[in-house]
């Protein structure tokens, strides 16, 4: 359970209860299967519900918010300086450079985060898990049809590729550079990972944590929030630059159109 949370009621923080019950009304009508929702305001909860079976102790996938987890991962590589992120991918995929073309020879880091790779098609989760094989062959057997970072493509694969480099660079796993390194500064909550037959963490989903916990890193970046004995840069590291931020949460961003 997060700790650092706080509750109040929707009117003392300026939002009128009839907008959620609207909300809550238009998601049933469209047959929309909530587990749990919680909405903050002013860094406070001003609702939290849970539908049965689920209730907040439980720990629920959260699909595609991993993609956070992952390029917060980078982040944090980022900012000890192993990696940069106009760093060449085949760089630390050496193996796959005989094969690739003048594409594949152009992907950067910062366009695996910012979801721009130049492939012919998206790679979904449904599609890797049944997978016993190596997830970096099948991601590089996806041709490269474009100039990388020229469009916007939501792609799983993307996640992974960047999951993988983080380890290949660190030695450890997203999920331990995580919980080693941010964790412990900011109160995140423990949480588990799906790995690929690799042993390498999904990247694009896979993480399993409770809905109280999502919230504690962005909480962290409020001065009110942070305990008064530790920095910034002690709390929250990379988490604490605006840019990387914005990198870390541009997929599901742009998933959603959010600028």
């Amino acid at each position: 359970m997060n700790k650092e949370l706080t509750y109040s009621t929707p009117e003392e923080e300026g939002v009128s209860s009839e907008y959620i019950i609207n909300f809550l009304n238009e998601m049933e009508k469209r047959e929309a299967e909530i587990h749990g929702i919680m909405i903050l305001r002013n860094n406070k909860v001003i609702f939290e519900a849970y539908n049965e079976p689920y209730r907040k102790e439980i720990p629920h996938i959260v699909h595609s918010f991993t993609k956070c987890f992952t390029n917060t991962a980078a982040g944090i590589a980022y900012t000890k300086g192993l990696i940069k992120l106009e760093d060449k991918v085949l760089d630390y995929f050496p193996e796959y450079r005989e094969a690739a073309n003048e594409y594949l020879q152009k992907l950067t880091i910062r366009n695996l985060l910012t979801m721009r790779s130049g492939q012919e098609r998206s790679i979904g989760g449904n599609e890797w898990r049944p997978l016993k094989t190596s997830w970096l062959d099948a991601y590089f057997k996806v041709p490269f049809v474009k100039e990388p970072g020229s469009e916007f493509m939501y792609s799983s694969g993307n996640s992974y590729i960047t999951s993988a480099i983080v380890q290949r660079i660190t030695g450890k796993t997203c999920h331990q550079l995580i919980e080693e390194e941010l964790a412990p500064y900011i109160g995140l909550e423990k949480f588990s990972w799906g790995e690929s037959p690799e042993g390498i963490c999904s990247g694009g989903n896979g993480v399993s944590i409770t809905v109280e916990g999502i919230p504690s890193p962005e909480l962290t970046l409020t001065p009110a929030i942070r305990p008064p004995n530790v920095s910034p840069k002690e709390a929250v590291g990379v988490l604490s630059s605006s840019a990387m931020l914005a990198l870390a949460t541009e997929p599901v961003r742009s998933l959603l159109r959010i600028s």
